[in-house]
Formats: C-alpha cells, sequence, structure tokens
C-alpha cells in the first residue's frame, strides 16, 4: 500500500501522539520524513511475527538492502535479513560489516559512493541469475532440514564439534 507522508505522520501521531515530535527520535523521524518529501516510497505497518515471511514475499522487492552500522551490538547478529531477501525473490545488498561480510556476495562500504555504485551495479546487472545464486546458496548452507545436526549438537553443548562442520558446512558464496 502506498501512503504519503501526511499519512505515515498521522499513523505515528495517533499511536504516540503529538508529544513524540518534540523528544530527539521524534526531531529525527520528522527530519528524515520532511527528507522524504517528494521521495516515492511506500510505507508498510507492523504485521505479526507469523505473517511476516508472507509479508517480505508480497513485496515482490527486486533488491533487498540491509545498510548496517559497524558496531559491537550488531557484530553479534545474523544474517537474517539476507535469508528472507533470498528467499523472497530479491538480490542482496549489504553492508560490508559482519555479520554480512561473511555470507553475502554483494555488499558495499558504510559510504555514500560505495552504496551508490554497487546499488547500480545491481540494478544493471542479471538480477534474476543473482537472485539465484543467493537462494540456492542460503538453501545449500543455511537450511535448517540440512542443519539439524548442528542444532542437535548446539543444545546438547557440543561446541567443538559443531564449530567444525560448520566451518566445513559455510563456503562464502563467490563475490559479485
Amino acid at each position: 500500500q502506498e501512503s504519503t507522508l501526511e499519512e505515515l505522520m498521522a499513523v505515528l501521531e495517533a499511536r504516540w501522539g503529538q508529544a513524540l515530535f518534540t523528544t530527539p527520535l521524534g526531531r529525527s523521524i520528522k527530519h528524515f520524513m520532511d527528507k522524504l518529501s517528494g521521495i516515492r516510497y511506500e510505507f508498510h505497518p507492523n504485521v505479526p511475527l507469523d505473517q511476516h515471511p508472507q509479508k517480505v514475499c508480497d513485496l515482490k522487492l527486486d533488491v533487498g538492502i540491509a545498510p548496517l552500522l559497524d558496531d559491537e551490538f550488531n557484530r553479534h547478529k545474523s544474517c537474517i535479513k539476507y535469508y528472507e531477501y533470498a528467499m523472497s525473490g530479491a538480490v542482496t545488498l549489504a553492508s560490508h560489516v559482519v555479520p554480512y561480510s561473511s555470507e553475502v556476495p554483494i555488499t558495499a562500504k558504510n559510504n555514500r559512493e560505495s552504496w551508490k555504485r554497487k546499488l547500480e551495479e545491481v540494478l544493471q546487472a542479471d538480477r534474476t541469475k543473482l537472485y539465484r545464486q543467493q537462494r540456492d546458496w542460503v538453501l545449500a548452507h543455511r537450511n535448517i532440514e540440512k542443519n539439524v545436526e548442528l542444532w542437535e549438537q548446539v543444545f546438547a553443548g557440543d561446541r567443538r564439534s559443531c564449530a567444525v562442520q560448520a566451518e566445513e558446512m559455510s563456503p562464502v558464496l563467490e563475490a559479485y
């Protein structure tokens, strides 16, 4: 569903009240939304967790971007966005930071020029081929049915054996 800037502001105001826009976070949101003025975009409200996979697929994305700041907190995240995008039919372009730098083949340095250049490359490339390569890699290396032994070992506390198997099973997809 396409939303206008005014509709999005109304949703935020209805949920948190006008006072939201007097807080530092609210001012940042307002500043960001002012920057969106004149840019075509879509706003999709949150959905219940069990509806999330279908919602991602329903978006029919060509390219899924996963920007991530390189900090201690983010280095402990997973590549879940990559997996979601790959399974929904989108090519993933992510920040060249852990966790993405170890699995996602198309990454950009965290600066404007790198993101712009990489996005242009992806848009000009054969995205069907790239998407299929990424999806096939996720299915081969991050499929719970194929990796069930690793999960069983983790739950059993056998970290060493699990780490050895994970190293053998997780070759990084060749970079684009």
